[in-house]
């Protein structure tokens, strides 16, 4: 269908926002283990690069309690 890919790509980006950081969260917590090209692969699928993930992490680890 026209124009498909391309909502599927807005749909990306507006993931790539503050909803990633949750959805990197919660795949980290199921799978235990996963590298950030693993994670983008999994969420942002239509993303070249895995800053929104690596991003996500970096926030993810400046937070954390350990």
């Amino acid at each position: 269908m026209p124009g498909e890919a391309s909502r599927a790509r807005k749909t990306a980006a507006t993931k790539a926002g503050a909803d990633i950081r949750g959805e990197v969260l919660l795949t980290l917590a199921q799978l235990r283990l996963a590298t950030p090209r693993q994670l983008k692969a999994l969420l942002l699928p239509y993303q070249q690069d895995t800053d929104h993930v690596r991003r996500a992490l970096r926030n993810l680890l400046a937070e954390s309690p350990l």
